[in-house]
């Protein structure tokens, strides 16, 4: 699977859920995640190139999933595997087992909405703020129609500039890492 995504940071939560429900969007969830990212030894996210590779271990809920991404030209094209796991804390411990470091925990509440082919999610990211991500889940590896696709409707539900980093990027340029 390929994710492609477009994020920006907005000021009003309401506002932005109300903008796509008005545009005939649907509200799929409201939910709390914890993610825990590990990276290969000596990785360096802040600065990820092509090839680079994340591990994400989720807790939404009672559901755990564990999460493969891979870039591919940049940080919002990338390859993307997910699979529900039945311990999050025995992946944890396998990933550390295998040398993979963590490098920092992101905490949010998401309201995920639905509209066309799009997800659109509104997320309040602990010491972050609030942002609006809209994506676009792809078969086969995107083309420049596809990213067209994306821009045009990302451009009609934010005013605000894209972000082109990572929730866990940010956070780790914000100084949060994990010990």
């Amino acid at each position: 699977m390929y994710e492609l995504e477009r994020k920006a940071r907005v000021r009003d939560r309401e506002s932005a859920i109300a903008q796509v429900l008005a545009a005939g969007g649907t509200l799929l969830s409201e939910v709390e995640q914890t993610d825990r990212i590990f990276v290969p030894p000596a990785t360096d996210i802040t600065a990820p190139g092509p090839a680079t590779t994340v591990l994400r271990v989720r807790v939404q809920g009672e559901v755990a999933t564990f999460t493969f991404k891979r870039h591919r030209t940049s940080e919002s094209d990338r390859e993307e595997l997910e699979l529900e796991i039945s311990s999050p804390e025995a992946m944890s411990k396998i990933l550390l087992g295998l040398g993979f470091e963590p490098v920092v925990t992101v905490r949010k509440r998401r309201t995920t909405l639905r509209l066309a082919e799009f997800t659109v999610c509104v997320d309040d990211v602990e010491h972050l703020g609030t942002f609006v991500e809209v994506e676009l889940l792809l078969a086969d590896p995107p083309s420049t129609v596809d990213f067209g696709r994306l821009d045009r409707f990302f451009a009609s539900f934010t005013d605000g500039e894209p972000v082109h980093k990572s929730y866990d990027r940010l956070l780790l340029e914000a100084g949060c890492r994990d010990a």
